[in-house]
């Protein structure tokens, strides 16, 4: 009782050795996932078993190393930086070093993933906190008025408009109906707007009525969240405000990290487990396969083609000017064709892409141009409320996993959070007295 009590009260200690427990738990079901449920029922898909001792015993020393490095980091840095680097680590590291131990993958490869992650976590640490000083009200409010406003306006009139409120629906088993209505109607424009609606500015006004105890502003996020699932049949937008709302409250905590892989653990223990007892294939497959091992696959699918074709150095972006692209179709269709036989869009996360651009170099030089702007983001939080600013990324730090780092910034609202954050700090601190969380250094509570 004494050597646990002493450990207790070591709190880094004792959150450390919680955590790489966790962590091995995590994996091992991880594993027994992949062997008794994923090869056995979607072999069709590109999983297999090519089992090798060796890749075993090397896929558990990288996946310890990158996790030491990241449990450390989750602990003495409580920014919102660490919600992407923990999901990340938990939503495609560590399932990648699955794949390789049981489908024999590079070593190349999976090596320099771990060690990017471990690069991420060391540069967000190290990189200086940036002085930055918050706008007026009245600018606050110009932002308001110019770009939230207008955004909403424009996608809920549009929605409208081409009478989603005559196809409204709450029937989650007839999405996929009202969803394909949807798109039939949508321009490239209205797609970014979307996002930035549902990920960024309804998330946004929830998290300040909840900061502020506003039950109001509150009631209107969710009502808006609901409106646009209804009009658009994309289930994610349920999905949104429950988990901004757990990222908030947990990430006050400095044992984050050890919550989040508890999570994940129970997420596929309980996917397996409810497999067992209903024989229901299509939760367990959305929980365990496409939320974690899909994002791996397509990882190793992205090494494996680029490694041997030509790379696309941005030719698929505005540098298409300066740069020709290699392909008669958009990358995410090479591969479909190059790996499912058919038509698709698997789009592959931060550094996939990074590899599919520039190989190597591509990969650490994205790692590099991702810390500094969480650091940049890390100290626009340093005044804001705990929890706020980490569960305002929470969507873009989860699209990373499946989405290129210019893309996340842009479609996917990373950087309209960021600016979110920015225009918003001064009336929160006004507001509340000035209760921030010290932007992620290492004396917070």
């Amino acid at each position: 009782m004494d050597g646990l009590g002493i450990l207790k009260r070591n709190r880094w200690l004792y959150y450390s050795i919680l955590s790489v427990v966790t962590l091995v738990i995590y994996r091992l079901a991880l594993d027994t996932a992949y062997v008794r449920f994923i090869v056995p029922y979607f072999e069709s898909t590109g999983f297999f078993i090519d089992y090798s001792v060796d890749k075993v015993l090397i896929s558990w020393l990288l996946m310890l190393i990158s996790g030491g490095v990241v449990i450390t980091y989750c602990w003495f840095r409580t920014g919102p930086s660490r919600l992407v680097v923990a999901l990340y680590f938990i939503g495609v590291i560590v399932p990648m070093m699955t794949l390789y131990a049981y489908q024999s993958r590079p070593f190349g490869f999976t090596a320099m993933c771990s060690t990017c992650i471990s690069i991420q976590c060391i540069l967000c640490f190290l990189l200086p906190k940036v002085s930055v000083r918050y706008p007026s009200k009245r600018v606050s409010q110009c932002f308001l008025w110019c770009i939230v406003i207008p955004i909403a306006l424009y996608v809920y009139g549009f929605l409208i408009g081409n009478g989603a409120l005559w196809r409204f629906n709450l029937d989650l088993s007839r999405v996929y109906v009202f969803r394909s209505e949807y798109l039939a109607t949508a321009s490239k424009v209205m797609g970014y707007f979307m996002n930035w609606q549902a990920h960024v500015i309804n998330v946004g006004v929830l998290l300040f009525g909840h900061c502020l105890g506003s039950v109001r502003f509150m009631l209107v996020a969710i009502l808006m969240q609901v409106a646009l699932f209804g009009m658009t049949g994309f289930k994610s937008f349920l999905f949104t405000i429950p988990f901004a709302l757990v990222i908030a409250r947990l990430s006050r905590n400095r044992g984050f990290l050890l919550y989040a892989v508890v999570g994940a653990s129970m997420l596929v223990v309980g996917g397996l487990l409810f497999f067992a007892i209903t024989t229901d294939i299509l939760l367990p497959s959305l929980a365990i396969r496409r939320t974690l091992f899909v994002p791996a696959q397509l990882h190793f699918w992205y090494n494996e083609f680029f490694m041997n074709n030509p790379k696309i150095y941005l030719s698929n972006s505005i540098f298409r000017l300066f740069v020709k692209y290699p392909y008669n179709m958009p990358v995410t269709r090479v591969i479909s064709w190059a790996f499912m036989g058919r038509d698709g869009g698997p789009n592959v996360g931060l550094l996939g892409d990074a590899y599919a651009n520039f190989g190597y170099a591509g990969m650490i030089v994205y790692t590099i141009l991702l810390a500094l702007f969480l650091r940049l983001i890390d100290s626009i939080a340093s005044s804001l409320p705990r929890g706020y600013a980490t569960a305002m990324i929470a969507m873009p730090a989860f699209c990373l996993t499946n989405s290129a780092l210019f893309t996340t910034l842009m479609t996917h609202g990373f950087l309209l959070s960021a600016l979110w954050m920015w225009f918003s700090a001064g009336e929160l601190i006004n507001r509340s007295g000035g209760f921030g969380y010290d932007g992620g250094n290492s004396n917070a509570r």
